[in-house]
């Protein structure tokens, strides 16, 4: 039989599954769409480095690594910049490193990794230089990244899976070279003990012996000042100085065998004789600072490795010749 069919006739079929259905996969194209990236990675730990050396820090082998996926298969641009931070300064100190190269674009497989490293290349090291002598106690990658960028004027197609998504971390690498220009090592520890004005006033010779034991491949220029209350201003102040014309003592550096490490321990005595009124100012000291210039051991500039077992001891006395029963 013959029949008209017009523009507004239809036919309708419609797929009725038995049982719930997961769609695994489609292949096709989306439109560029954008996302937020906001990862964040815990900071370096130098334990005292950070605290009582001063100088500056080089980073020989320092790296940070942000690891950027997709599971799907559409190439992915990203602008990201790489934020540090010490909130534990006041005020807290940020800084911020654009993540080369600028609007890069990621073509990964789906399922894959793609590792986008700073290191010393990209200025890492002196993005981290300003922050010493506290360094970042957190990294934040934050940015935006764009799935299925326009590429000429046109964007492709790809394929999108059940689990598709966009996912990052970030790898710190701890130094495993450290370099330090103008070395030094600053603390101040607390005295015991009183000394009374009698016995001060009895003393007829007194010297201080400072004594050190050194495994360490480095040479030091030491220096001490002791510090109390000052009788006179009633303030704090520095009360005797050592050495007292502002020069150092040197404190040799342990042997150094041909691999730069320590092969031993050298033995460094001063003894510093003190006049009465050194005496008063170390009878009235309640601490002591002490500062250590780090020199390095061997030939001059030689890198030397300076290993957790590796140590410096250093002990202090003092020798006073007093008389008993002064006659009056």
């Amino acid at each position: 039989l013959k029949s008209t069919v017009t523009s507004k006739d239809f036919v309708k079929a419609q797929f009725l599954p038995l049982q719930p259905f997961i769609v695994k996969s489609v292949t096709g194209k989306i439109r560029p769409t954008t996302l937020t990236v906001n990862s964040g990675s815990s900071g370096l730990a130098l334990g005292d480095a950070s605290s009582k050396f001063g100088g500056s820090f080089s980073f020989d082998s320092v790296k940070i690594a942000l690891n950027l996926g997709m599971s799907g298969g559409f190439p992915v641009k990203y602008n990201l910049q790489l934020v540090a931070m010490n909130r534990k300064t006041i005020p807290a100190k940020v800084e911020s490193l654009l993540v080369p190269p600028a609007n890069g674009i990621i073509n990964a497989s789906p399922n894959q990794f793609t590792q986008i490293v700073l290191d010393n290349s990209t200025g890492l090291n002196t993005f981290l230089s300003k922050f010493f002598p506290n360094l970042p106690d957190s990294f934040i990658v934050r940015g935006k990244v764009e799935i299925n960028p326009l590429q000429g004027g046109v964007f492709g197609s790809g394929q999108i899976y059940d689990t598709t998504k966009i996912y990052s971390s970030i790898n710190t690498f701890f130094p495993l070279k450290i370099g330090l220009t103008n070395g030094r090592y600053v603390d101040v520890s607390a005295m015991g003990g009183n000394v009374d004005s009698s016995t001060l006033a009895s003393v007829q010779k007194a010297s201080l012996v400072f004594d050190f034991d050194n495994g360490i491949p480095l040479q030091f220029g030491f220096r001490a000042a002791y510090l109390g209350r000052n009788k006179t201003t009633g303030l704090r102040d520095t009360l005797l100085r050592l050495p007292q014309n502002g020069s150092s003592y040197i404190v040799l550096g342990s042997p150094v065998d041909a691999a730069g490490s320590s092969a031993g321990v050298t033995n460094s005595v001063f003894a510093i004789s003190l006049a009465a009124a050194d005496m008063k100012g170390l009878a009235a000291s309640d601490s002591v600072y002490v500062r250590f210039d780090m020199i390095t051991s061997g030939t001059p500039g030689q890198p030397v490795k300076i290993r957790k077992t590796d140590t410096i001891r250093m002990r202090a006395g003092a020798n006073m010749i007093f008389q008993i029963n002064k006659p009056k």
